[in-house]
This record gives structure tokens, C-alpha cells and sequence, in this order.
């Protein structure tokens, strides 16, 4: 499909990056190198992209615009819960098992999204 979903990319604030084959849309800390998540989309499929979101250091989303349903993928380090139309289809990327603190984060997740 041509989008790879990076995480700990250690950049400073949010932004989109463009190089000559990729597009980068990138969220990371406020000052320091730590932590971060990208999306790296190809210049062929570029044009399928309808919004980003960098929520935290930790979360980000793409949404691409599909034939009958758009597509809302989610990187994560730590699940957090992420509101996204019910007519999207939802595609999760990342440490599903992590944890924060001593709290699994995905059932919480699947009661309220069933995916």
C-alpha cells in the first residue's frame, strides 16, 4: 500500500516532513527527543490521505479515503482510547500489550470500540 507506521522516531514537536519519494506526518515530545510516532505515506498514495492526527507523543492517526469506507489507521506505543467515525474501519498498529503503569490498556479499548 505504500504507508509504514514508525514509532520512537525521537523527533521534537509535530509536523509533516516532505522528501522526494515520502511524505513523513510526525508527532513527537514538546522538547525533547523522546518517544514519537510517524506515518510514513509514499507520493503515489499521498493524494488517499484525508486528515492526520498527532494526539499525544504516544498516538497518532491516518485517515485514508478509501472506495465504500474510509480508513482510520491508529499508531500506538500505549493503547489510549481514540474517537473515530462508527462508519470507518479501524486498523490498530502497534504494542498492543504495553502497559502504563501496572494497567493493561486493551480491554478497556474493546469494551468501548469493538473491533
Amino acid at each position: 500500500m505504500g504507508i509504514i507506521a514508525l514509532q520512537e522516531i525521537n523527533w521534537t514537536r509535530a509536523g509533516i516532513l516532505e522528501k522526494r519519494d515520502s511524505t513523513f506526518f510526525y508527532n513527537g515530545h514538546k522538547s525533547q527527543h523522546i518517544l514519537g510516532t510517524c506515518f510514513a505515506v509514499k507520493k503515489n498514495v499521498k493524494h488517499l490521505t484525508v486528515g492526520y492526527q498527532g494526539l499525544t507523543p504516544h498516538i497518532s492517526t491516518l485517515r485514508l479515503k478509501g472506495t465504500f469506507f474510509n480508513h482510520n489507521s491508529i499508531k500506538a506505543h500505549s493503547l489510549t482510547d481514540v474517537e473515530s467515525p462508527p462508519y470507518d474501519i479501524k486498523l490498530i498498529l502497534g504494542d498492543l500489550k504495553a502497559k502504563l503503569g501496572s494497567a493493561i490498556l486493551l480491554p478497556s479499548y474493546r469494551e468501548k470500540q469493538p473491533l
